[in-house]
């Protein structure tokens, strides 16, 4: 109570002797000090850093990789206290993220890595790059008819020339994909959608020369094959009176295929009738 009286009842330093109290541990007045600059006691993961860590430990780690030194009265400068905050911080930040992917803790590398920072910005990426293998896998399940309809899309839709090549896409993540390469929608849970019941169709379109980068995003619905929409990198379009001409030849092509597609099915009907009529006289003449 002497403290909370001479630092007037000091948020930060009352949220220090909560914790204290939570976690029924007993912190020297220096360390109280300490733990009142840092601005920590609030925060969720203290109490996973100090099961297996002393706090005194803790302190000095983050004194260590901060580089501060306070002056022969005990005092730091606005800044100093500043840069310890944020270490604290990214710190904590890097043990829960260390805990969150299974990593044993008790073992001093992990918990004191040489450079800090690295090791936070590697672990962020770990994490992300696991989130955004659950995401895939999550829309892989919601959008099963992509990569079921894929061989007969195929063959209807798979074009080459001599510049270009034209196709749809495999799966839910290959279209996430393009999205993210070129930085547009149509990762989005609608176009996923909208090509998983076939009302339109994602088509990749690339330069013959490197199939396997993304270059032009077409959308063209499924019934009518008429192009709703097509954008390069950032929503732009690139080289777009070549891409034009090319796409509605295109589609001209496809338009074709439509017609010859039609006309094998009426000839099929057509051979059906004639087969059953003959089957029917053949019946009616061994009747006889």
């Amino acid at each position: 109570m002497k403290m909370v009286r001479e630092t007037y009842g000091d948020t930060d330093l009352i949220k220090v002797l909560q914790m204290e109290w939570s976690t029924e541990r007993h912190f020297t007045e220096k360390q109280i000090r300490q733990l009142q600059e840092l601005r920590i006691a609030d925060n969720g993961r203290i109490g996973m850093a100090l099961e297996i860590m002393p706090v005194q430990k803790l302190i000095n780690r983050i004194y260590r990789y901060t580089g501060v030194e306070p002056d022969a009265r005990g005092i730091i400068c606005d800044r100093e206290q500043e840069l310890l905050r944020q270490t604290a911080y990214r710190y904590l930040d890097y043990l829960s993220m260390r805990q969150q992917v299974g990593d044993d803790l008790t073992d001093s590398i992990i918990q004191c890595p040489r450079d800090l920072n690295a090791a936070h910005d590697e672990m962020v990426r770990m994490i992300n790059d696991h989130k955004e293998e659950l995401h895939i896998q999550a829309k892989e399940r919601e959008f099963p008819d992509i990569r079921k309809n894929y061989r007969s899309l195929r063959r209807k839709y798979f074009w080459e020339d001599d510049a270009y090549i034209i196709r749809p896409a495999r799966s839910a993540e290959e279209i996430i994909m393009e999205g993210r390469s070129l930085h547009h929608c149509v990762g989005g849970d609608t176009y996923l959608s909208r090509h998983n019941t076939k009302e339109s169709i994602i088509l990749f379109l690339r330069m013959k020369e490197t199939p396997d980068v993304p270059y032009v995003t077409v959308e063209i619905e499924y019934k009518t094959d008429l192009i709703r929409q097509w954008y390069g990198i950032c929503d732009t379009k690139p080289d777009k009176e070549t891409i034009e001409a090319w796409l509605n030849a295109y589609m001209r092509i496809l338009h074709e295929f439509d017609n010859m597609a039609l006309a094998a099915a009426a000839i099929e009907v057509r051979e059906k009738e004639v087969i059953g009529t003959l089957g029917g006289r053949l019946l009616v003449a061994a009747a006889g």
